[in-house]
């Protein structure tokens, strides 16, 4: 199974010796390397070195699609920077970046907004994961979660729009109030969630970590398909 939910589904109808887990996952063991490598260098330093003001500082990782969320990402901003100083660091492309950017624009983000486009080197990537505070994917979250956990970044994002679903089954390994939040689709609660967050952000980060190397390591994906494997063949138990 590629989720806990699934396997609990399935579950009322297969007998459940029968069940594994194997949650997907990154190459974690890279994630993590380049996360102690990036950890002696210290968040400060890096922020300095990416040309980042050493304030709050938000990242988005994903498609620049509507279901991502990309009108509340700029509304959230928007509302952080009348609060406090703050950057948020949008990386990705797609249909709606240009949009976004007149958005910012118009709005006089310029100086809070950073569009660095798709990245797809680890090594590239992994900095400006590494010197944000929180993730926030107002939209649909799936395998980003792991990404960001892998740095000890906590993520930030909102219930679904309505009672189908929404987020990709990788939102299971969010436990809210621990290693980030999922707020209610209404005005000001992303904001509230990302300040939350900031005041006890070492908690969540030290969380975030930690859950990932307990749940998403790439070992324990190895070693679940290695017991089902085991299992299915077994004297008696093929088929």
């Amino acid at each position: 199974c590629y989720s806990r939910r699934s396997r609990d589904v399935l579950a009322t109808h297969v007998d459940p010796d029968r069940l594994f887990v194997a949650q997907n996952t990154l190459n974690t063991t890279e994630l993590f390397e380049l996360r102690d490598k990036l950890l002696k260098e210290g968040r400060s330093q890096v922020r300095k070195r990416l040309g980042l003001p050493d304030q709050p500082t938000f990242v988005f990782v994903g498609q620049l699609v509507a279901r991502k969320g990309t009108d509340d990402l700029i509304s959230f901003i928007k509302a952080i920077t009348e609060r406090q100083p703050a950057t948020l660091v949008i990386i990705g492309d797609g249909p709606e970046r240009v949009s976004m950017e007149e958005s910012v624009t118009a709005q006089g983000l310029d100086d809070h907004v950073r569009f660095l486009g798709s990245i797809s080197d680890a090594d590239k990537l992994a900095p400006h994961i590494f010197a944000s505070d929180v993730m926030v994917i107002p939209g649909y979250v799936g395998l980003v979660i792991n990404h960001a956990f892998s740095f000890g970044v906590p993520i930030l994002t909102q219930d679904p729009p309505d009672d189908t679903p929404f987020h990709g089954p990788e939102i299971e390994s969010l436990v809210v109030g621990e290693n980030g939040l999922m707020v209610r689709r209404e005005p000001g609660a992303l904001v509230a969630g990302a300040l939350r967050i900031l005041e006890d952000r070492p908690r969540f980060s030290d969380n975030a970590l930690e859950y990932c190397r307990q749940h998403l390591a790439v070992e324990h994906l190895i070693d679940t398909i290695e017991e089902a494997l085991k299992f299915a063949t077994q004297d008696g138990r093929s088929g």
